[in-house]
């Protein structure tokens, strides 16, 4: 019997302690740690689709050949919108195969971010409305002249307007390899640059719109206790 009431005694007890811990953790009373721990996730957020604020033309090594853009408007100032401007070769009929055109260089795309850039990506509506042509250059730049990451140049421009069908460069995880910043992304002078190479003789280029999406995360996820 004495050992029955031990027991009983025993199990009273911790029921007590543990309504008392239970009472003490939900009251909102001051406590040394925190329970259950509260964590803090990361939150992702995506900047654009931005049009650029400032366009522009160079000639580089390896991707300059006297061959110049142009535009509808002051040269070269049409690629902001999927409208009826565009930017263009201004020298298209002699532009032949194996040539290839200066650098367009667009930038100050408006971005305002904070936290981990992680991905980029870069979306172009153009044709080549003479002849064809390909893809040269596609990199990103911190301003223009520095580039940074990876070329993603690849396949060739559709030979007919392709309305509103964008050509994609990179991706929602895609960083290029460029180990850009916040920072470096909202500043006026980050970019991308492009260039295109002549597939036959007499080709032309129309580059109607290019656009910049940033994928980013606002903080690294922590851990509270």
């Amino acid at each position: 019997v004495k050992l029955q009431k031990s027991k009983y005694f025993q199990f009273c007890r911790k029921v007590f302690i543990f309504i008392l811990i239970f009472s003490w953790i939900f009251s909102g009373w001051p406590r040394v740690f925190n329970f259950p721990p509260k964590i803090q996730e990361a939150q992702a957020f995506s900047s654009g689709p931005l049009s650029r604020g400032t366009e522009g033309t160079a000639g580089v090594t390896g991707c300059t050949n006297a061959v110049n853009w142009g535009g509808t408007g002051s040269a070269p100032t049409d690629a902001s919108a999927n409208d009826s401007g565009y930017t263009s070769l201004s020298h298209a009929s002699n532009w032949d195969a194996g040539e290839t055109s200066d650098e367009l260089r667009l930038s100050n795309f408006g971005f305002n971010i904070t936290g981990t850039v992680t991905g980029i990506t870069v979306e172009v509506l153009g044709w080549a409305n003479a002849g064809t042509a390909s893809y040269t250059d596609v990199i990103l730049f911190t301003t223009p002249g520095t580039e940074v990451g990876d070329d993603k140049a690849t396949g060739s421009l559709p030979t007919s307007d392709p309305g509103s069908t964008y050509t994609t460069f990179g991706g929602s995880s895609d960083t290029w390899n460029a180990g850009l910043t916040a920072a470096q992304v909202s500043n006026s002078g980050f970019g991308v640059v492009i260039c295109f190479t002549a597939d036959s003789n007499n080709s032309q280029v129309n580059i109607d719109h290019i656009r910049i999406t940033v994928p980013y995360n606002n903080a690294a996820p922590t851990l509270s206790i």
